[in-house]
């Protein structure tokens, strides 16, 4: 989302300039097995449309991480739109 912002409530990205950005596919990571020693994850997962591709992927590239996904009741509570039409999937814990 570089281009269209919309989803940041019309939000920039802000990023420090004198390090790197790489664009690359979350299911075809340009990194070695085990690169990284902690992938952090944050609000991305409800975004992606394969997310058993991403994970593996994640999952390849580094040896531990976090993961953190917004709630479905979260979103209809508390989000300003347009999130609810945004994410594609929502992640809950299940007994």
């Amino acid at each position: 989302f570089l281009d269209d912002a919309s989803h940041r409530e019309g939000r920039a990205l802000v990023r420090d300039e004198s390090r790197p950005l790489l664009i690359a596919d979350g299911e075809a990571l340009p990194f070695a097995d085990g690169a990284f020693d902690y992938c952090i994850c944050m609000h991305v997962l409800e975004h992606v449309p394969h997310p058993e591709r991403f994970l593996a992927e994640i999952q390849r590239v580094a040896k531990a991480g976090y993961l953190e996904t917004p709630t479905e009741l979260f979103d209809w509570m508390f989000s300003v739109p347009p999130y609810p039409e945004v994410h594609l999937w929502y992640v809950e814990a299940v007994d």
